[in-house]
């Protein structure tokens, strides 16, 4: 406190001799407890003023290389999840009481609260000691969300302008706790069931952006958009796989047609909210998710459900193309930015038209299926 500079130097060398000791004779004694008490003070000291806040940075950056000396040894196996945790809790704590205090100018400090836990959890699961149960790591993950949550909340309360005047701190914060709930999704939702909550997160993001408008909520619900239609595509994959695990009616369901709503939900939320940029990028995800759960509804009822054995026939082929023109019809008549999606799916429409009409002058067809049905008029219908 009474020099920076040389308190700083201090608890630099004093930290390396300790991590040095403890490399050789183990973290676990004298040496850790040491390097412990060091670290700590330096985060609470560097946390008390701005102008000592690299040393805040520096215990932060301390504690993960004593993390990972501790973790090659011995007894890593009984002391690394409450070393881990105590790391965890430690820069968290520290970031609760400061981060509402500072504001704006406790990214930093708030960086660190976020950071470490995260890495905490995920250190504590891959390493299958203390959270090696996907549901607890799952359940620490998003009491971490709620925790940073609630803080921002508390951050906002503090201050007459709310949101805007956090930051960088609520973008921080805000990313932090997205992906705390992000990596509890992950490790216990099966891919049907976590494509409509990502699609949930989506469309509470762009509700609270409606009561709290910020920059942070519209970039984080277009992410979360983003991976509920990449688990849409795991849950479309499945269907086709024809996996037995879940039945094709439920994947259409859950897993494509219900995230299509509450995306396209997210998508009216944002334009009645003038955020014209998300409107746009959730109204095209859902219209992918859409148009892929009619497909996928299609191919189902003619392979019934068996898409693997069944080739995909002329008729067929064309309830594929008349999916995509009813979709640009629907998807067009509401014009404005909508037109672009609806050429696209009525140019794919066309060319695939001319495709499947240029294999209908080869054997193509016919070797894939009986073309004497009376049902093959309906192809070109």
């Amino acid at each position: 406190l009474r020099g920076a500079a040389a308190g700083a130097c201090m608890a630099l060398a004093m930290s390396g001799a300790a991590i040095a000791l403890g490399s050789h004779i183990g973290m676990v004694g004298p040496a850790g407890v040491a390097f412990g008490t060091i670290v700590a003070l330096a985060a609470i000291v560097g946390a008390m003023s701005l102008r000592l806040e690299a040393l805040h940075l520096a215990a932060f950056g301390a504690s993960l290389i004593g993390l990972f000396v501790l973790s090659g040894q011995d007894a890593a196996a009984i002391w690394f999840t409450p070393a881990a945790a105590w790391a965890g809790a430690l820069f968290l704590a520290i970031a609760i009481v400061r981060a509402p205090m500072l504001g704006a100018r406790g990214a930093a400090l708030a960086g660190a609260g976020v950071v470490a836990p995260l890495l905490a959890i995920t250190a504590l699961h891959a390493s299958h000691h203390g959270l090696a149960d996907p549901r607890a790591a799952a359940g620490a993950f998003a009491t971490l969300g709620l925790i940073l949550s609630g803080l921002i909340g508390l951050a906002m309360s503090r201050r007459e302008r709310g949101a805007s005047s956090l930051k960088l701190t609520l973008w921080v914060l805000a990313a932090g706790a997205f992906a705390a709930f992000t990596g509890a999704i992950v490790l216990v939702a099966p891919a049907p069931i976590a494509a409509p909550a990502f699609a949930a997160l989506s469309l509470g993001l762009v509700v609270l952006n409606a009561r709290l408008p910020d920059a942070a909520w519209r970039a984080l619900a277009c992410v979360s958009a983003i991976l509920c239609a990449s688990t849409a595509w795991v849950d479309a994959r499945i269907l086709l796989d024809e996996s037995q695990v879940w039945p094709p009616q439920a994947l259409l369901a859950i897993g494509l047609a219900l995230p299509a709503f509450l995306i396209s939900a997210a998508a009216l939320a944002a334009k009645r909210a003038n955020a014209a940029f998300t409107a746009g990028w959730l109204t095209c995800v859902a219209i992918g998710i859409g148009v892929a759960c009619a497909n996928l509804a299609v191919r189902t009822i003619f392979s019934g459900g068996a898409p693997l054995s069944h080739a995909l026939t002329f008729v067929e082929a064309g309830a594929h193309i008349a999916v995509w023109l009813g979709a640009a019809l629907v998807v067009g008549a509401r014009g404005g930015a909508r037109e672009f999606t609806a050429s696209v799916l009525g140019l794919a429409a066309l060319t695939s038209s001319i495709i499947m009409g240029v294999l209908w002058l080869t054997p193509y067809w016919t070797a894939r299926a009986d073309m004497d049905s009376w049902l093959t008029g309906l192809g070109f219908l």
